[in-house]
Order: structure tokens, then C-alpha cells, then sequence
């Protein structure tokens, strides 16, 4: 199977004059796929194209399977933009405020991962548990009855890596895929340095966004932003590349006409502009290329 990787072996190796390989990590599943993918600029001509296709999970979104250990770390319960608590105004994320300070989420919002018997919306009687369940005493129930074992605040997946059980070779929690990502391509670059191959990592490319952009609620976008970051320097400390070069494509599959998929194309740019980011780190518009 070829994706965009195939153009881009063909540009990088025109323009980098060292043969070069491109360690590919793909997963498809029942809704999307996503791709990363590692340069390496070598002594000897090697392609290595890597397809695992581990168990089918619901989504493969940056928030939930790619998210990365830093996320996990500082945002176990998701986003702080939940709930109708703050005088009966909606909780937004800031960009969603046009980041006005007096509409900027604060300390009256609940977290969207945090539990229905915890959340401060729920306590005071301004939201209900994921919008649809009821709370009978301590118990959640939904519409058929059944009940509904320790639900969180938001209807829909907060990524859920506050309790997962995929952990880094560092035993950091972070979602599967990027568990995944990581230990196979060290594997592949351990198994190259058992041939006497001189290399070095040229940079990392990241097509994916679709799962992302299926995701209904307004928080997406400004979580998308945060997880793009952090995943981009977690990557750079796992093989010890403090600056390594970053290129992130959007998911232009559906061209300018998806609203969902612009709003995390927006989210990119905004990750690869950060100043802490931006040095060697780089936005490529791919909606352009969108078949007609």
C-alpha cells in the first residue's frame, strides 16, 4: 500500500543528497488511519516501510490512542472547558472566547474527563452527566435504565489515557498507538545498528487529523493544539533529537469544504508556530491536493 510517503521519499531524496530511509509506523482501523514517519539520512540505500495492523480501536484520535506521555501528565482529566458552571455561561476553550480574559475558562469550569460524581456542574444543577444520563441518589442511568458504571463528564471520549494501561519504556502512561509508535521504531533503528550503518535522524513527518476532526464537541481544536505540542517534543526526547525537524500535514482529504477537518489544520499551525516550536518545526497545507 502507498500513501503521500511515496512523493515524499521521492522530494527528501532529491533534496538530501545522503540515500536516505523512511521508517514508516501506519495504522488503519474501522474509522481512519494515521501515519508517522522517520527520516534517516544513510551510508547505505535501505526502505524499510512498517504497516503494523494491531486490533481496530474506536478511534485513533491525538487525544485518546496517539496521546503523548506530557499530555497524559499535565491533562489526565482533558480540557477545563466542561459544564455550564461559571454564572450559566458555557465553558469555551479560549480561542473559542477569542481569548478575551474575562471570557477565559477558569476555575468555575469542570474538566471533561472528570467524573459525574465529581463534577461541580452536576453539584450545583447546571449540567447533567454526559448530557443525557440520570442520576439517581450516587447512580447514573441511561435512557433504557441500565446502569452506567463510573461515567465521566463528558458525552464523548476523553481519551480515557488518565488510566490506561500502555506505558512508556520510561513507565509513563501515554495512549497505545504512541506506546506503539515508539518501541517499534527504536526496534528498527536498534536492528540497524547491528549492521554497521552509519545514520542519523533527519526529521519526523506526521499525517494525521481525521479521527480528530470526526469529533463533535468545541474543545477539540484547543486540546488538539496542546496534544500536538506535547507530542512533538516527547517524540524529540525519546530518540534524544532536542531539535529535531517536525513536519505536520493536515487532513486535507475533503479539500476546504470540511469544517471539522479545518479546525484541526488550524490547531497544527497554531503547535508548529509556538515559539518553543517553530525553529525547526513546520505546518504543510495539504488541502490544496484534494481530489475533485
Amino acid at each position: 500500500m502507498f500513501g503521500p510517503e511515496l512523493q515524499f521519499g521521492n522530494v527528501v531524496g532529491n533534496h538530501i543528497k545522503k540515500q536516505v530511509l523512511l521508517l514508516k509506523y501506519a495504522v488503519g482501523g474501522s474509522y481512519a488511519a494515521a501515519s508517522s514517519c522517520l527520516t534517516l539520512t544513510l551510508t547505505l540505500t535501505l526502505i524499510l516501510t512498517l504497516n503494523p495492523t494491531p486490533t481496530p480501536t474506536p478511534t485513533r484520535s491525538l487525544y485518546k490512542s496517539w496521546r503523548p506521555p506530557s499530555a497524559v501528565t499535565s491533562r489526565p482529566l482533558g480540557p477545563r472547558v466542561c459544564g455550564t458552571n461559571c454564572g450559566g455561561k458555557e465553558c469555551m476553550p479560549d480561542y473559542a472566547e477569542r481569548f478575551n480574559a474575562e471570557n477565559k475558562a477558569d476555575a468555575c469550569c469542570d474538566y471533561c474527563c472528570v467524573p459525574c460524581s465529581e463534577a461541580k456542574c452536576i453539584q450545583n444543577g447546571t449540567c447533567t452527566c454526559r448530557g443525557n444520563l440520570v442520576q439517581n441518589g450516587s447512580s447514573f442511568f441511561d435512557s433504557r435504565g441500565n446502569l452506567v458504571q463510573n461515567p465521566l463528564l463528558s458525552r464523548h471520549s476523553c481519551g480515557k489515557t488518565n488510566n490506561t494501561g500502555y506505558t512508556t519504556a520510561e513507565g509513563l502512561r501515554a495512549g497505545r498507538e504512541y506506546v506503539d509508535m515508539v518501541s517499534t521504531i527504536k526496534n528498527r533503528l536498534d536492528e540497524i545498528g547491528t549492521k554497521d550503518i552509519d545514520y542519523k535522524i533527519a526529521g519526523f513527518a506526521w499525517f494525521q487529523g481525521w479521527s480528530d476532526a470526526t469529533s463533535k464537541p468545541d474543545w477539540v481544536e484547543h486540546e488538539y493544539e496542546e496534544n500536538m505540542a506535547d507530542f512533538i517534543k516527547d517524540v524529540r526526547a525519546e530518540f534524544n533529537e532536542s531539535a529535531l525537524p517536525f513536519i505536520i500535514s493536515g487532513p486535507g482529504m475533503d479539500g476546504y469544504e470540511s469544517r471539522g477537518k479545518a479546525n484541526i489544520c488550524n490547531a497544527q499551525r497554531r503547535a508548529a508556530d509556538r515559539p518553543e516550536l517553530n525553529e525547526s518545526t513546520i505546518y504543510v497545507e495539504s488541502r490544496t491536493f484534494a481530489a475533485r
